[in-house]
């Protein structure tokens, strides 16, 4: 019922369909936020696991297979959560929906300390040069979410679909040694094909 008349759909229509009375629904969920994100199927009251994890991976694996690993986990989690985000956003005069920049610590901030976390622990144990990691925390979040919502108006035919793995891989393994012209090959590379190949390192 959600997908089909949005978040403004009524918690009638929903027991309706479901063939119960409406009362029965706020026997469980006291709320008709709380019945839609339960309807809807994900807790977009937390952060991926794989970020919150991020931190106590800090000197093991390498930086590049850390990042990767949660960066292709989270694009999964938003590719479920963005639709939902976006459903709801759309309608601000229902609320609770969904986590807004009201709330004191709001998800996506929260996922940013994780990934800045991380980021401090490596510079701490000299993996990484120092950076600014509220700043790299971000740009890496921000690159995640904009994957998702760029692949959403690609599979309506907009745009060029692009592998999230080879993404993600391609993004971090940037990140990492950034942009500029190179004199040798790229320290961090994460894709296999660049691991077998090593002349196609440089640029």
């Amino acid at each position: 019922v959600f997908l089909e008349r949005g978040i403004l759909a009524t918690s009638a229509e929903v027991a309706q369909r479901a063939g119960v009375s409406e009362g029965s629904i706020f026997k469980r969920f006291k709320t008709k936020a709380d019945l839609f994100r339960a309807a809807m199927g994900v807790d977009v009251e937390d952060v991926p696991r794989s970020l919150a994890a991020l931190p106590s991976l800090a000197g093991s694996n390498t930086v590049a297979e850390n990042l990767v690993s949660a960066g292709a986990q989270t694009v999964g989690f938003f590719t479920r959560v963005m639709p939902i985000m976006m459903m709801s956003w759309s309608n601000p005069k229902v609320q609770g929906c969904f986590p807004s920049g009201d709330s004191a610590d709001p998800p996506p901030l929260r996922a940013q300390a994780h990934v800045a976390q991380y980021l401090a622990a490596e510079i701490s144990l000299g993996r990484i040069r120092s950076i600014d990691v509220n700043v790299i925390a971000r740009a890496y979040m921000g690159a995640l979410s904009a994957y998702v919502f760029s692949e959403m108006l690609a599979s309506g035919g907009r745009g060029t679909n692009i592998d999230p793995q080879a993404y993600v891989e391609e993004y971090v393994d940037t990140l990492l040694t950034g942009m500029s012209p190179a004199t040798h090959s790229f320290p961090l590379g994460v894709l296999a094909a660049r691991q077998s190949a090593p002349s196609q390192l440089q640029r």
